[in-house]
């Protein structure tokens, strides 16, 4: 019998060209993972603005159903901010004042010299 002078085993090459696909495979999957996060994040700050805004005009609606037309002003909240980010108006069944305002680059406010959850119900 002859001996087998072939050692079994993987060669170099063949050691090089494995983790070469397996980083180009990583590489790929960490970008497809990343895309999808960043997708969902975007999503989520989509649908929290969109509800915001949603649960404001509603608040908006509800606080104005029951005022009088002729006491709806809408003006500026100071100089700094845009002709609309005050509406102050007057609720006739309580004969409160409610002023609803927003700052920009603040936090929205709704703001009433009275308590809302008397004057309108909200």
């Amino acid at each position: 019998m002859v001996a087998s002078t072939r050692r079994s085993g993987y060669t170099l090459t063949e050691l090089m060209v494995t983790v070469a696909i397996m980083g180009t495979a990583s590489s790929v999957g960490y970008l497809v993972m990343r895309k999808s996060f960043q997708a969902q994040f975007l999503l989520d700050a989509q649908n929290d603005i969109q509800q915001g805004a949603f649960t404001s005009f509603d608040t908006l609606t509800r606080l104005l159903r029951p005022a009088t037309a002729s006491s709806v002003v809408i003006d500026r909240y100071d100089t700094s901010q845009p002709p609309w980010s005050r509406i102050t108006f007057d609720v006739a069944s309580t004969g409160r004042t409610v002023t609803v305002y927003q700052i920009r680059g603040g936090r929205p406010s709704i703001s009433a010299r009275c308590r809302c959850s008397r004057a309108c119900g909200a």
